[in-house]
């Protein structure tokens, strides 16, 4: 499958960035579980180099959408420097906020 999410900075301002889909990669999803917690992880890597493409946890709350009969949108956070810093949100690392992003598994 493949992982592209959705970001935009205060959309509903004038003047803000539009919702963009943009395409990361293929790789195969796995949910992953803590064995103490039981908490959640969606994550995905790159075929053949491995690259983190997706790493997000999995919210009890959280809406999942079926797209037919091989896609799935859902609303995640995103830990991609590149992508959150063009959104303009600060980065995950250093303890800063980490933006919401709607992604979809194809």
């Amino acid at each position: 499958g493949s992982v592209a999410p959705a970001a935009a900075a205060g959309s509903e301002a004038p003047g803000a960035t539009p919702w963009r889909w943009q395409e990361r990669g293929c790789g195969i999803v796995h949910v992953n579980r803590h064995k103490s917690t039981g908490a959640g992880r969606l994550v995905m890597r790159m075929r053949g180099v491995l690259k983190l493409l997706l790493n997000t946890p999995v919210f009890p709350t959280a809406k999942y959408e079926r797209l037919g009969q091989r896609s799935v949108r859902f609303v995640g956070v995103d830990v991609d420097d590149e992508v959150a810093a063009t959104a303009g949100a600060p980065a995950a690392a250093g303890g800063a906020e980490a933006p919401l992003c709607a992604f979809r598994l194809t």
